[in-house]
């Protein structure tokens, strides 16, 4: 039973942490496309 917790708890935070990666990486792909236009 703990290790099935463990396991969604580490599963969770991956999920979060490539979400936030990839909301970074969009920002800054709107952020250069922004510099272009300049």
């Amino acid at each position: 039973m703990g290790f099935f917790t463990l396991f969604i708890a580490g599963l969770a935070s991956v999920i979060v942490m490539t979400a936030s990666l990839m909301a970074t990486h969009n920002h800054r792909i709107k952020f250069d496309q922004l510099i272009k236009v300049y």
